[in-house]
């Protein structure tokens, strides 16, 4: 009693996280106007990489510069912004560090730069869910996880699944409303699009291909060929792909699920390379996309199921770490992902006691972590952790 005293007096005693208000503008130089609905995004990430404010603002007409206001922890943050027309990014912003501090600050005028996506799709974030959606010629695709849905036009800015009423995706200005075989997924808002570089690989003849802040630099045959320039606008093109040529080099990315021919890697996209006569096939993308911003709910264990009552997931996070639950306690670990495959680090668990079924369903979850070498999808997208040769564990969205 004693002890639960002195930890609500001393839990009282500590002054809550400083707040701080954050003021600035964002531009750009060019003498382009913005479109009717367009609004300014910003987004405030802790050093974990996790939103911990954000602004949402209409324009109603306003053109750069456009200034803004947000209240925000007195933490190290990171704060980027854009601005939102159709449901996607159309101009952004290079990342600005801030420091720690209290007290107002005003951070002066940012940056805008225009946005050119590379592929055929927009991420969105649904509460802690995420997703993308792309247009198609027949219609729309909708990504979540390793599953595809493609989705055919019933309505000004709606698109549903023809043999799935209960999958549909409606667009409303810069809001986007999804349900998933009938159940209902929160107001899903267009992520900022960061600036990490879009990466693309293949083997034999080996290449690779990277895009970043615009730029697209190729390099073919083990290193003997290089070749730069500016990121085009797309071509016309049909079906979930896009084609951008550059003078002596042309390549296509396509949103289907990609294996690495050599080390059997999933990825989100598929990429063909042209040059010269050649057709080259290769991945890109970032195949942790296929992971995080979606709960994986545990189905099977070695191939023995799992009890009914069991209750066992598990999340991706950022900056490389899980969590989720083992049908017993709640744990958090870390998760490599590199080009030979994933591997998860030990867990820090709960100390919850449980039913002997479900203590044992841990320790095999558990194992079953320990021995993960890499991961695949099913055809209808379900998460397999595999060990060797082996499927350890089986989970689904």
């Amino acid at each position: 009693m004693r002890l639960a005293l002195a930890l609500a007096a001393l839990l009282a005693a500590t002054p809550a996280l400083a707040e701080r208000v954050l003021t600035g503008s964002a531009s750009y130089p060019q003498r382009i106007a913005l479109p009717e609905g367009a609004e300014l995004a910003l987004d405030l990430t802790d050093a974990s990489g996790a939103i911990v404010a954000e602004l949402r603002q209409p324009l109603a007409g306003a053109q750069v510069p456009l200034p803004f206001s947000l209240t925000a922890p007195g933490d190290a943050l990171t704060l980027q912004a854009a601005v939102l027309a159709g449901g996607a990014p159309l101009w952004v912003s290079e990342p600005l560090a801030i420091p720690a501090g209290t007290g107002a600050a005003d951070l002066g005028a940012l940056r805008l730069r225009p946005h050119q996506p590379v592929g055929f799709a927009t991420r969105f974030r649904c509460g802690e869910a995420g997703l993308e959606l792309g247009y198609t010629a027949e219609g729309a695709r909708l990504r979540i996880g390793a599953t595809w849905f493609d989705l055919a036009p019933t309505g000004p800015g709606t698109f549903t699944a023809p043999a799935d009423p209960g999958t549909f995706a409606s667009v409303h200005g810069n809001t986007l409303t999804v349900s998933l075989r009938g159940t209902p997924l929160p107001a899903c808002h267009p992520e900022l699009p960061g600036l990490a570089p879009f990466r693309a690989t293949g083997n034999e003849p080996g290449w690779s291909l990277v895009i970043e802040a615009g730029i697209v630099s190729y390099t073919g045959d083990y290193g003997a060929t290089t070749l730069a320039g500016d990121l085009p606008a797309p071509d016309a093109s049909t079906g979930p792909a896009r084609r951008y040529a550059l003078e002596g080099l042309a390549f296509t990315v396509s949103g289907q699920l990609c294996r690495d021919a050599a080390t059997g890697m999933p990825y989100p996209a598929t990429v063909t390379v042209e040059t010269g006569d050649a057709q080259l096939p290769g991945c890109g993308g970032d195949p942790l996309a296929l992971l995080a911003g979606v709960t994986w709910h545990i189905e099977d264990i070695g191939g023995r199921g799992i009890p009914d009552t069991a209750a066992a997931s598990l999340t991706f996070l950022p900056l490389g770490r899980v969590a989720g639950r083992t049908g017993c306690n709640s744990f958090t670990s870390s998760a490599e992902l590199s080009a030979e495959g994933l591997r998860f680090g030990p867990a820090t668990l709960t100390k919850m006691a449980c039913p002997p079924a479900l203590t044992r369903m841990e320790a095999d979850f558990l194992s079953a972590l320990q021995e993960t070498d890499r991961f695949d999808f099913t055809e209808d997208g379900a998460l397999q952790l595999i060990g060797g040769d082996r499927v350890l564990l089986t989970a689904r969205l």
